[in-house]
Protein backbone atom coordinates (compact mmCIF):
# COMPACT_ATOMS: atom_id res chain seq x y z
CA UNK A 1 0.00 0.00 0.00
CA UNK A 2 0.94 3.45 -0.84
CA UNK A 3 2.61 5.07 2.32
CA UNK A 4 1.13 8.91 1.62
CA UNK A 5 -2.32 6.56 1.38
CA UNK A 6 -1.55 4.78 4.50
CA UNK A 7 -0.76 8.31 5.90
CA UNK A 8 -4.08 9.48 5.15
CA UNK A 9 -6.29 6.90 6.21
CA UNK A 10 -4.52 7.37 9.84
CA UNK A 11 -4.98 10.57 9.93
CA UNK A 12 -9.11 9.79 8.50
CA UNK A 13 -8.98 7.38 11.30
CA UNK A 14 -7.94 10.04 14.14
CA UNK A 15 -9.78 12.95 12.76
CA UNK A 16 -13.44 11.54 12.47
CA UNK A 17 -14.57 10.87 15.98
CA UNK A 18 -13.66 14.42 16.55
CA UNK A 19 -15.49 16.07 13.76
CA UNK A 20 -18.52 13.15 14.57
CA UNK A 21 -18.86 14.12 18.37
CA UNK A 22 -18.68 17.70 17.51
CA UNK A 23 -21.38 17.31 15.12
CA UNK A 24 -23.21 15.48 18.08
CA UNK A 25 -22.88 17.96 20.24
CA UNK A 26 -23.84 21.30 18.02
CA UNK A 27 -26.71 19.50 16.04
CA UNK A 28 -27.46 16.48 17.70
CA UNK A 29 -31.18 15.74 19.90
CA UNK A 30 -31.05 17.57 23.64
CA UNK A 31 -32.98 16.14 26.19
CA UNK A 32 -36.85 17.31 26.76
CA UNK A 33 -36.16 17.45 30.58
CA UNK A 34 -34.00 18.54 33.12
CA UNK A 35 -33.55 16.39 36.79
CA UNK A 36 -34.60 18.96 38.67
CA UNK A 37 -38.08 20.54 39.67
CA UNK A 38 -37.46 24.19 40.01
CA UNK A 39 -36.54 26.49 37.43
CA UNK A 40 -33.10 27.23 37.58
CA UNK A 41 -31.72 31.04 37.62
CA UNK A 42 -29.13 32.22 34.69
CA UNK A 43 -27.47 34.14 36.06
CA UNK A 44 -28.32 33.49 40.09
CA UNK A 45 -29.46 36.58 41.92
CA UNK A 46 -26.53 37.58 44.62
CA UNK A 47 -28.67 38.88 47.68
CA UNK A 48 -27.43 41.25 49.86
CA UNK A 49 -25.04 40.55 52.72
CA UNK A 50 -27.87 40.56 55.45
CA UNK A 51 -29.83 37.98 53.69
CA UNK A 52 -26.89 36.18 52.77
CA UNK A 53 -25.79 36.04 56.07
CA UNK A 54 -22.89 37.70 58.23
CA UNK A 55 -21.03 34.13 58.04
CA UNK A 56 -20.84 34.06 54.15
CA UNK A 57 -16.97 32.81 54.43
CA UNK A 58 -17.85 30.07 56.59
CA UNK A 59 -21.15 29.27 55.13
CA UNK A 60 -19.35 28.47 52.16
CA UNK A 61 -16.61 26.44 53.36
CA UNK A 62 -19.25 24.44 55.17
CA UNK A 63 -21.81 24.27 52.24
CA UNK A 64 -24.11 25.71 54.05
CA UNK A 65 -27.48 26.35 51.40
CA UNK A 66 -30.82 28.45 52.61
CA UNK A 67 -34.25 27.95 51.44
CA UNK A 68 -35.85 31.15 51.01
CA UNK A 69 -40.17 32.49 51.32
CA UNK A 70 -40.73 35.73 49.14
CA UNK A 71 -43.72 36.99 50.66
CA UNK A 72 -44.79 40.73 51.78
CA UNK A 73 -43.56 42.12 54.62
CA UNK A 74 -46.72 42.52 56.65
CA UNK A 75 -48.65 39.37 54.83
CA UNK A 76 -50.60 38.01 57.59
CA UNK A 77 -52.88 35.68 54.76
CA UNK A 78 -53.01 31.84 55.01
CA UNK A 79 -50.96 32.12 51.62
CA UNK A 80 -47.87 33.65 53.47
CA UNK A 81 -47.74 30.62 56.06
CA UNK A 82 -47.79 28.42 53.63
CA UNK A 83 -45.25 29.25 52.05
CA UNK A 84 -42.72 29.65 55.39
CA UNK A 85 -43.98 26.11 55.95
CA UNK A 86 -43.05 24.99 52.66
CA UNK A 87 -39.75 25.72 53.25
CA UNK A 88 -39.70 24.32 56.97
CA UNK A 89 -41.01 21.09 55.57
CA UNK A 90 -38.63 20.70 52.68
CA UNK A 91 -35.97 21.10 55.39
CA UNK A 92 -37.36 18.74 57.53
CA UNK A 93 -37.57 16.34 55.33
CA UNK A 94 -33.40 16.69 54.47
CA UNK A 95 -33.57 15.27 58.19
CA UNK A 96 -30.03 14.31 57.67
CA UNK A 97 -28.87 17.23 56.81
CA UNK A 98 -30.71 19.68 58.72
CA UNK A 99 -27.49 21.69 60.23
CA UNK A 100 -26.71 22.50 56.64
CA UNK A 101 -29.93 24.09 55.61
CA UNK A 102 -31.34 27.13 56.93
CA UNK A 103 -34.32 29.02 56.63
CA UNK A 104 -34.97 32.82 55.42
CA UNK A 105 -38.29 35.01 54.69
CA UNK A 106 -37.49 37.59 52.20
CA UNK A 107 -39.93 40.25 52.94
CA UNK A 108 -40.60 43.58 50.72
CA UNK A 109 -43.29 45.89 50.11
CA UNK A 110 -44.46 48.75 53.00
CA UNK A 111 -44.95 47.26 56.17
CA UNK A 112 -42.86 45.56 59.21
CA UNK A 113 -42.78 42.04 59.49
CA UNK A 114 -43.10 40.61 62.58
CA UNK A 115 -39.41 40.15 65.23
CA UNK A 116 -40.35 36.95 65.41
CA UNK A 117 -42.55 34.24 63.52
CA UNK A 118 -45.52 32.57 65.46
CA UNK A 119 -45.13 28.71 66.27
CA UNK A 120 -47.14 26.60 64.24
CA UNK A 121 -47.71 23.14 65.34
CA UNK A 122 -49.30 21.92 62.16
CA UNK A 123 -46.15 22.80 60.18
CA UNK A 124 -44.35 19.50 60.73
CA UNK A 125 -47.22 17.27 60.91
CA UNK A 126 -48.08 18.07 57.27
CA UNK A 127 -45.57 15.99 56.20
CA UNK A 128 -46.86 12.47 54.34
CA UNK A 129 -47.10 9.55 56.65
CA UNK A 130 -43.60 7.72 56.22
CA UNK A 131 -42.02 10.64 54.31
CA UNK A 132 -39.57 11.00 56.72
CA UNK A 133 -39.25 7.73 59.49
CA UNK A 134 -38.80 8.99 63.40
CA UNK A 135 -39.52 12.67 62.99
CA UNK A 136 -41.66 14.16 65.88
CA UNK A 137 -43.56 17.08 64.75
CA UNK A 138 -41.49 20.50 65.26
CA UNK A 139 -44.00 23.11 66.58
CA UNK A 140 -42.02 26.45 65.53
CA UNK A 141 -40.59 28.50 62.94
CA UNK A 142 -39.09 30.48 64.84
CA UNK A 143 -35.43 29.67 63.51
CA UNK A 144 -36.73 31.59 60.19
CA UNK A 145 -34.45 34.87 59.32
CA UNK A 146 -36.80 37.71 58.60
CA UNK A 147 -34.81 40.31 55.85
CA UNK A 148 -36.48 42.92 54.58
CA UNK A 149 -35.54 43.27 50.54
CA UNK A 150 -35.65 46.71 48.06
CA UNK A 151 -37.94 46.73 44.94
CA UNK A 152 -35.14 46.30 42.94
CA UNK A 153 -33.88 42.86 43.80
CA UNK A 154 -37.71 41.70 44.09
CA UNK A 155 -37.72 42.67 41.03
CA UNK A 156 -34.46 40.23 39.30
CA UNK A 157 -35.81 37.36 41.40
CA UNK A 158 -38.76 37.23 39.07
CA UNK A 159 -41.76 35.43 39.84
CA UNK A 160 -41.11 33.02 42.10
CA UNK A 161 -42.56 32.15 46.37
CA UNK A 162 -39.39 29.58 47.29
CA UNK A 163 -36.33 29.87 46.36
CA UNK A 164 -32.83 27.91 46.86
CA UNK A 165 -29.98 29.85 47.89
CA UNK A 166 -26.06 28.60 47.49
CA UNK A 167 -23.51 28.70 49.83
CA UNK A 168 -21.83 31.76 48.07
CA UNK A 169 -25.47 34.05 48.88
CA UNK A 170 -26.95 33.52 45.35
CA UNK A 171 -30.55 32.56 44.55
CA UNK A 172 -29.92 30.02 42.07
CA UNK A 173 -33.52 28.22 41.86
CA UNK A 174 -36.87 29.20 42.18
CA UNK A 175 -40.54 27.48 42.52
CA UNK A 176 -44.00 28.29 42.02
CA UNK A 177 -46.56 29.02 44.91
CA UNK A 178 -47.87 25.44 44.12
CA UNK A 179 -44.58 23.71 44.01
CA UNK A 180 -44.96 20.03 45.91
CA UNK A 181 -42.60 20.27 49.04
CA UNK A 182 -41.25 16.48 48.05
CA UNK A 183 -39.59 18.02 45.06
CA UNK A 184 -38.11 21.23 46.19
CA UNK A 185 -36.53 18.63 49.06
CA UNK A 186 -35.57 16.08 46.12
CA UNK A 187 -33.61 18.97 44.33
CA UNK A 188 -32.24 20.67 47.79
CA UNK A 189 -31.20 17.09 48.93
CA UNK A 190 -28.97 16.62 45.53
CA UNK A 191 -27.55 19.94 45.84
CA UNK A 192 -26.46 18.81 49.34
CA UNK A 193 -24.70 15.74 48.23
CA UNK A 194 -22.97 17.61 45.43
CA UNK A 195 -21.79 19.78 47.61
CA UNK A 196 -20.48 17.60 49.93
CA UNK A 197 -18.28 15.73 47.61
CA UNK A 198 -16.71 18.86 46.57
Amino acid sequence: MNPRVSLLLLAAVCVLPLVASTLLFAYGPRPDATVNHGELILPPVALPAAAAGADAELRQRTSIWQLAALAPAACTAESCRQRLCMIHQARLVNVGKLPRIRLLWLAFGSGQPPDQLPTDPDCGRQLAAGQVEGLKPIDTLADTRIVAIGEDLHRRLGAGAIFIIDPAGRAMMRYRSDAQVADIAKDLGRLLRLSQRN
